[in-house]
Parts: structure tokens; sequence; C-alpha cells
């Protein structure tokens, strides 16, 4: 299945799911009960890693390996309470979902010096799985082109047509696309704008933006001019805008690049990367997905990674009303006003020196989440 499609956690209970008097089940009351058993699970089970003794003798043998052992030591700091073991699921019990693989092959490439390939991430289930495949790319002993510094060495044709020029045809089907979604956009959701100006005129800019809506990437859209979205480059999952030949159209004609951080970290951070090399515009949604709650949830490190290498101006994007528009799970929007609100330009070295963490991405998205968070707690007046 698509990685958007496939569970993101499970929780197992004895007790029987809630029912009705003619048998069927209480769906209202699901979620209540899943965050029961989940509770449950946390008070039985252990809460610390494996110690290296009560380990088979095949996955004590692995462990030791100079870079298999940096890596089991890496997890058991991050996941100290989830019972760590090489028999752990990555996804459902540590909770390494698509968009967290990203950040996570970044880090263990650094501290190991081994970075795995889009095909070793999408055969990787288990920590055994993923000690594995670090221990083989180490044996391989290849050197592997950074995404970030030599994005144009890790890009093969497929993914760079997504870079190419679009032609007239599809440059004008892109500027009808963007009149009839900016009718849409401020016609049925009264879509109001502040404060517009912050985006620079013209050169290259990353627009980062909070989630919780599929109206969220059309509100950006409907907020800028022709002219401004003509540099500009989308993060969008390839799971979500590249499934069928009608959205691959409509991706190419609005300039959005694939992102599958599962199956194609490097590759997805490689074009990330390539659009600011070519000095052109990225709006980025760092969240990696939609809220569930309407919340802003953590940044991703990539965004992190990419404005340390190239420092161009950043604009912040706070979206208001589109969780209650269109929440995930809803496949009718309901005509909610919407408003859109951009922050001030900032330079990313500024950002290095104000946020929290060990290194300059860590402190950039650090300090990216916490005016997010400022500029979402103050709704933007009205106006346009």
């Amino acid at each position: 299945m698509p990685s958007y499609q496939r569970p993101d956690d499970l929780a197992l209970t004895r007790s029987p799911l809630p029912r009705t008097r003619l048998g069927k089940i209480k769906r209202h009351e699901l979620e209540q009960r899943f965050m029961q058993a989940r509770s449950e699970e946390g008070e039985t089970q252990s809460e610390t890693p494996l110690a290296l003794e009560e380990m088979s003798v095949e996955d004590r043998t692995l462990v030791e390996q100079p870079v298999a052992g940096q890596a089991w030591e890496w997890l058991a700091k991050h996941y100290p309470k989830q019972g760590l073991s090489p028999d752990s699921h990555m996804q459902m019990e540590l909770g390494v979902d698509s968009m967290a693989w990203l950040g996570l092959s970044l880090e263990l490439g650094q501290l190991t010096g081994v970075e795995l390939d889009d095909a070793a991430i999408g055969r990787i289930d288990t920590v055994r799985d993923l000690l594995r495949e670090l221990v083989d790319a180490a044996a391989g002993g290849e050197e592997m082109a950074d995404p970030v510094d030599e994005p144009e060495r890790i890009l093969d044709p497929v993914h760079l047509r997504w870079l190419r020029p679009r032609g007239p045809v599809i440059l004008a089907v892109a500027r009808a696309m963007h009149a009839v979604n900016r009718a849409t956009m401020r016609g049925l959701f009264r879509l109001q704008v502040q404060d517009g100006q912050h985006v620079p005129g013209s050169g290259p800019v990353v627009l980062v933006s909070n989630h919780a809506s599929y109206l969220d990437p059309f509100a950006v859209a409907a907020a800028l001019s022709p002219d401004r979205l003509h540099i500009l480059y989308w993060g969008g999952l390839a799971g979500v805008a590249f499934t069928n030949p009608l959205t691959r159209f409509g991706s190419r004609a609005a300039q959005v690049i694939p992102i599958d951080p599962q199956h194609g970290a490097r590759s997805s951070l490689a074009l990330a990367a390539a659009v600011l090399a070519r000095e052109r515009g990225l709006i980025w949604f760092p969240e990696g997905r939609r809220s569930e709650s309407g919340e802003l949830q953590p940044f991703r490190p990539g965004i992190g990674r990419l404005l340390e290498r190239y420092p161009v101006p950043v604009v912040l994007v706070a979206i208001h009303g589109s969780y209650e528009a269109l929440p995930p799970g809803h496949h009718i929007p309901r005509l909610r006003p919407l408003t859109l609100r951009f922050g001030e330009a900032i330079d990313p070295r500024h950002l290095a020196k104000a946020g929290q963490g060990d290194s300059a991405q860590e402190r950039i998205v650090d300090a990216l989440e916490a005016r997010m968070k400022q500029l979402l707690e103050h709704p933007a007046p009205d106006g346009s």
C-alpha cells in the first residue's frame, strides 16, 4: 500500500470491542478504546532497551559491529521508554512514520558516516533490518554523495524532469488553474490575506507553512501572484500528489516535486536542495503531514538542513480556518472563512543563533517552530 495509507500505530487489548445489540461495532467509541488500550500497553511493556546479554547470539553479534553499535546506542537514547529490541517495529512501535524516516536517516548518516540509499530504506521494517542495512552499506564502502551539498549527483533523469522549465501549454494551464483557484478561495472560502508584502518580490525564498488540511496549499497559492508562483516549487507527498496521470499532470503544472521520505528520502531532499541551488523558491510543510487535531505538530529536521546549506530568506505562513473547513478524514469541505498571514522574512543564520539544539540545523528547526507557534497564537486582523 502507499505509505500514506499504512497504519501509523496499533494497540493490543484483551477487552472486546464495543458493539451494539445487533453486533455492529460502535465506531464512535473506537478512538477512546484505542487510547485506553495504548495506556494499558504503556503500563505493562518494558520501558528499557533490551540488554546486550539478553539478545540472541545472532543479534548480539550484529550489535557488536561498530556501525550497528553506534546506531543501537543512538536508538536507545532517543527511544528510552519503548522497550527497544532488535524486533521493535520501526513504525508500529517506535513511531517512525514515512516523514520521520528523512530525519532519522540523516542523523544516523552523520553519526555513523554511512548513508542508506532509498532502496535500503524501503527494505527496513524492524530495528534488526536497520542495523543489517547499515552494516551492509558500511561493508560496501561506496562513497555516497550528500543529497544537500551535491543534489545533482543523487538525482536521475526521472527526478530531474520535475525541475525542467514548463512549456507554453503547461504554463497556460498553470495560469488558468491559478485563476480558478484564486476565485474559489476568495469567493467560497472568503480568504483573507495579511502582510503579503513580507514575501520578497523576486529571488529565492522558502515559504514555511503549517498544515492542517488539504486546503492549505490552495490557500497559499491563492495568496500569491502568478509571477511569484512561477519560480516557486512545492514539496508534495508522492502518495498524494502523484497517484495517477491527472494528479501528476496537475503537479507538473503547479511545479510540485515528489517527496517520498520512506522510499526516497535522499532523492526527496536532493530535489528540494536542487531547487534552492538553482536559485528558485520553495514552499514547504515541515510538519510532514496534516495535523489530526489542528494543532501544530513538531517540525521535521529536513528544513533545518536545507536552510543551513542554502541560507535564503524564509517566510512563515500561518493558515487559520482550514482545519475547520476540511479536517483530515473529511472529503466534502465546509464553507468556512480562511485567513492566511505571512510573517516577516527571516535570515536562517539568525535562526541558528536563536534556537535550541546541538547543531545549526537543529537550532533553525527549533526557532522556526517557536516562531510559527507565536504567529498562529495571534490571529490576523480582518483585512485583505
